[in-house]
């Protein structure tokens, strides 16, 4: 069935000769979930979603180990209505709270079940209508490093207690960049009013290996011309 539910076949045997021996219509086979299609991933970090808050930090990429929001777009064949569904999410960890679905300014009730690690379990309290173009955001934290990266794709899964799901959307495509963290410090011998001040900075870059610094100084602190104080092999000029 194009929108799930219950397959039905027509079996007929025929004789040696070709003649019809014996017929069934209608007879019911197996359930065929409901198709569920998911797309448009983004994956937005608390600095973009606040970018008055956080200027700066709103445009940077999603860190490695950092809180986020995977948000989806999801449309089911047909409706869905008080089921227990499961997002799983390699590498990730998803959070109990956050998890909403939305249509406009409706949102569709939910209850969160459980969650371990990489899977989140939930039921619907309300109905999924067939056609429409809905929002799934969950809250979640990215995988802690690099290695933890996988290509495995993500899976949501409505069940009703039969033996196959009610409806499924499995290898949801995510492609989500990560940067890794960096470990700064900075320190001032002094620091005198209206003067030049000569600050150390301390990164540690994991195991990236940059070619740029981008370093953004508070408001009311300007950088000289010729920033470096002592030259280095490290950086070469400002």
């Amino acid at each position: 069935p194009p929108n799930g539910g219950a397959s039905t076949f027509d079996l007929a045997t025929y004789d040696a000769d070709g003649v019809l021996a014996d017929r069934m219509l209608s007879a019911t086979g197996f359930r065929v979930p409901v198709g569920v299609t998911v797309k448009d991933p983004v994956l937005t970090t608390v600095a973009q979603s606040q970018p008055l808050l956080y200027p700066v930090k709103s445009n940077w990429k999603p860190q490695l180990g950092s809180a986020a929001t995977a948000t989806f777009t999801l449309t089911a064949t047909d409706a869905i209505a008080d089921k227990v569904f499961t997002i799983t999410a390699p590498g990730f960890t998803l959070s109990s709270s956050g998890l909403a679905i939305t249509y406009g300014s409706t949102t569709i009730p939910t209850t969160v079940i459980s969650t371990s690690d990489s899977t989140l379990q939930a039921k619907l309290g309300g109905t999924l209508q067939a056609g429409v173009v809905y929002t799934l955001k969950v809250s979640v934290v990215a995988p802690a490093s690099a290695a933890d990266v996988t290509d495995e794709d993500w899976e949501i899964v409505f069940t009703d207690g039969g033996h196959l799901p009610f409806a499924n959307m499995a290898g949801i495509t995510t492609s989500f960049t990560f940067v890794e963290p960096y470990t700064v410090s900075i320190s001032v011998g002094r620091s005198p009013p209206v003067t030049d001040l000569e600050v150390t900075l301390s990164a540690s870059l994991g195991s990236t290996a940059p070619t740029a610094l981008n370093l953004i100084a508070p408001t009311g602190f300007v950088f000289s011309t010729a920033c470096l104080a002592n030259d280095g092999d490290i950086v070469q000029s400002c």
